[in-house]
C-alpha cells in the first residue's frame, strides 16, 4: 500500500481483490471516512480530489481503490465503497442486481472524456465519415486514395494500454470490430502524438484531453455527421451537448443517503474549485 503523500497517511491507493456482493452498509475498510473504488484511468483526479477536500476538511479521511468498475460495483454493493467512478453506465445485470436487493443507486455526472482521432498537422484531411473511420482503423482501407485520391499508404496508431477508450472506440464507431492489427500500438498517448506529428499520412487515437492540447502538433479531425449532414468537431460546445460522438460522461455512483461529508465531498467535486483540476488530470469538466 502507497501512501499519495506524507502529509495525507490515510490517504492511499491500493488495490484489492473483488469483494462478494451482500448489499449496502454502513461499514467500510479501515478508518476513512470515504473510500471511494472503480475506473484505474481515474487515479490522477481521484487522488487530486481527496488530496485537497482533506486539505480544507482535516477531519475527513480517504481511501482510494483503483479496481475497475465491475469491482467499484461489487464494492458499492457490498459496503467497502462509499462511492466508485467510472466512465461506463450500469449494465442491465447490475441494474437488476441492485434492484433485487432493494436498493438505489445514484449517478452523477462529474466529468468527461473521450477519444479524439488525430493526423498530422499538415495533413489534408479536415474530417472523415464513419464508414471511413470503421475502414481505416479496421484495416479494410489501407491507402489514403480511397479517401483523398493520393495513393500513400496509411500508418495507424494507437494507446495499447488504454484497453477502456480502445474498447469504446470500437464499440462506437467500428461496430463492435477490432483495431486492425497492422496499426502500431504504442505506451501512451505522448507517444502516439509524438509517432503521428512525425509520420507522413498517419492517424491515430488519443485520449480528447491530450489530443486537444496537442494541436500544436497533430490536427484533431472531425466526424461527419450523416444525418445532419453536417460537420461534428471535438470542440467544447459539441462535447458538452454530447454531440460528438466520441465523447462520453464519468460518473459519481453511490448507494442510499450521503452523510455529510459525502455530500459535501461531491459539491466539491463539481464546485468551479474542484472542476478546475480536470485539465491536469486527462478530462474535461463536467460541464465541457
Amino acid at each position: 500500500m502507497k501512501a499519495i503523500s506524507t502529509k495525507y497517511k490515510k490517504i492511499v491507493l491500493y488495490f484489492c481483490v473483488l469483494t462478494v456482493f451482500t448489499g449496502c452498509s454502513s461499514e467500510r475498510s479501515g478508518n476513512a471516512d470515504i473510500t471511494i473504488d472503480g475506473f484505474a484511468g481515474l487515479a490522477p483526479l481521484m487522488e487530486k480530489w481527496a488530496e485537497e477536500f482533506h486539505a480544507i476538511s482535516e477531519d475527513v479521511f480517504f481511501d482510494v481503490h483503483l479496481n475497475g468498475h465491475e469491482n467499484g460495483f461489487a464494492n458499492l454493493m457490498s459496503g467497502t465503497a462509499n462511492m466508485f467512478v467510472s466512465n461506463l453506465n450500469l449494465t442491465h445485470a447490475e441494474l437488476g442486481l441492485v434492484k433485487s436487493r432493494g436498493k438505489i443507486i445514484t449517478k452523477k455526472i462529474i466529468a468527461k472524456d473521450g477519444v479524439v482521432i488525430i493526423v498530422k498537422g499538415n495533413s489534408m484531411v479536415e474530417f472523415l465519415r464513419p464508414e471511413q473511420i470503421k475502414s481505416v482503423f479496421s484495416g479494410e482501407i489501407t491507402s489514403w486514395e480511397d479517401i483523398s485520391g493520393f495513393d500513400r499508404p496509411i500508418t495507424v496508431f494507437y494507446n495499447k494500454e488504454d484497453m477502456s477508450r480502445n474498447y469504446f472506440f470500437c464499440k462506437r464507431l467500428l461496430n463492435g470490430e477490432e483495431i486492425t492489427g497492422t496499426a502500431i500500438g504504442l505506451d501512451n498517448d505522448q507517444e502516439v502524438i509524438k509517432a503521428v506529428s512525425t509520420t507522413n499520412d498517419a492517424i491515430g487515437i488519443s485520449g480528447l484531453v491530450a489530443g486537444l492540447q496537442a494541436m500544436s502538433k497533430v490536427k484533431p479531425i472531425s466526424i461527419v455527421d450523416v444525418e445532419e449532414n453536417k460537420l461534428v468537431p471535438p470542440t467544447l460546445p459539441y462535447i458538452q451537448y454530447n454531440l460528438y460522438p466520441l465523447s462520453r460522461s464519468v460518473y459519481m455512483y453511490y448507494c442510499g443517503e450521503l452523510t455529510g461529508a459525502e455530500s459535501s465531498f461531491i459539491k466539491y467535486c463539481l464546485s468551479k474549485e474542484g472542476q478546475k483540476q480536470m485539465l491536469n488530470c486527462g478530462v474535461l469538466p463536467a460541464g465541457a
